[in-house]
């Protein structure tokens, strides 16, 4: 059993790699630092056959450094939601450090307002809009756009955007 209480193997796929030196998946997994990012970026580390790139607004967060510690497989990286400039930053040390990128898990999100539909003001219904549904656009165009990232190999972690709209969830 896994962190997360499922079995490994429905959480990690085993990912055919693609024609490169090495044999490894790697992961480019948002929000690594807390939370279900930290929770999945340790799950996926503590496999040898992989490389976890865990993508958070600060890289230099304690928590990262302690998993980067523990796995040598893990190298933070700087990756904001929706930020165009720290996604393509992302995407390019990931090409350089790894040569490929196999698998994107957008987790990052934020839950600023927890009140109801009536007393939550509008101008919060959109900044969780374009953060957790908008905000993940950026890192799944970059990635696709690379040759590296097939576009059935994007996952994004179901948020209540998606039952809102009727999306199936993908993870």
């Amino acid at each position: 059993m896994s962190y997360s209480g499922y079995p490994d193997h429905l959480l990690i796929p085993r990912i055919k790699a693609s024609l490169s030196a090495s044999n490894k998946t790697v992961y480019l997994i948002s929000g690594s630092n807390r939370g279900i990012g930290y929770g999945l970026a340790t799950l996926i580390a503590a496999h040898l056959d992989t490389i976890v790139f865990a993508g958070a607004r600060d890289p230099a967060a304690q928590s990262l450094k302690d998993l980067a510690a523990k796995h040598p497989n893990v190298h933070p990286v700087k990756l904001t939601s929706g930020d165009q400039a720290d996604n393509e930053a992302a995407i390019i040390e990931i090409q350089k450090t790894a040569g490929r990128l196999d698998v994107i898990i957008a987790n990052a999100g934020i839950a600023n307002t927890m009140g109801s539909v009536a007393s939550t003001p509008p101008s919060a219904f959109r900044e969780h809009w374009e953060v957790n549904t908008l905000g993940r656009a950026p890192v799944f165009r970059r990635g696709v756009a690379w040759r590296g990232v097939p576009q059935w190999q994007c996952w994004r972690v179901p948020t209540w955007h998606d039952e809102a709209f009727g999306w199936p969830p993908i993870l």
